[in-house]
């Protein structure tokens, strides 16, 4: 978590007002910067779900 709050700081710092947070953390910003947080494992559940389907259907 710290590494990435420090990252973060870094890109605000440097005017980054988005930010994909791939990390487990939750990021404190300043109210203009977005973060959107991106879930690995979800993100791989869902693509491995369509994937079963598409191969049940074919």
């Amino acid at each position: 978590g710290d590494a990435a709050q420090d990252v973060a700081d870094r890109l605000v710092a440097a005017g980054v007002t988005s930010i994909l947070n791939f990390a487990p953390a939750v990021l404190q910003v300043p109210d203009h910067v977005q973060v959107r947080k991106v879930d690995l494992s979800v993100e791989l559940q869902i693509l491995a779900y369509h994937e079963q389907r598409k191969a049940e259907t074919a």
